[in-house]
């Protein structure tokens, strides 16, 4: 991660159409608190914003979200936040992109696939659960997953 970038990370079990608005609203919040005077002018740095749909069963968006913001003056702006489906991501996946953020919506995931329509043998849901441990403590032990003392949120 880069030093000095605000990072913001939203997590969604809906597509309920107001979520690019409210990405909107919590980037402002985010910028004017980090706000910086520049030649007596105020600068706003907007975070690297990113909404995770974590839930498998959803007409979510696959191109990101976008909200059209028009001003006083006749200018307008369009806001575009991505967007990752985890729907679109397999375990295998996850492990080689080593994208472990991902991990806990996943062990959700396998319950309610126990239970739901795929019917996920028990074994196969404890395989799963076995192999995302493994994989956390090799990159662990490989020091691909560090522990920042130093790290701030918020």
């Amino acid at each position: 991660m880069a030093k000095g970038v605000t990072y913001h990370f939203e997590c969604q079990y809906t597509n309920d159409g107001t979520m690019a608005f409210r990405m909107w609203e919590y980037d402002v919040k985010l910028a004017v608190r980090d706000h910086k005077l520049n030649e007596g002018r105020m600068e706003f740095d907007f975070p690297r914003s990113c909404v995770i749909y974590v839930a498998r069963n959803g007409n979510y968006p696959k191109d990101g979200l976008v909200l059209k913001i028009n001003f006083q003056d006749g200018q307008s702006i369009i806001y575009k936040v991505p967007s990752i489906r985890l729907q679109d991501y397999g375990l295998d996946e996850i492990n080689h992109k080593k994208l472990w953020l991902f991990y806990p919506f996943m062990a959700l995931q396998f319950v309610a696939d126990m239970k739901g329509k795929k019917h996920l043998p028990e074994q196969e849901v404890l395989g799963n659960y076995e192999k995302m441990i493994s994989c956390i403590e090799d990159a662990y032990n490989n020091n691909q997953i560090i522990i920042d003392e130093n790290a701030t949120l918020f």
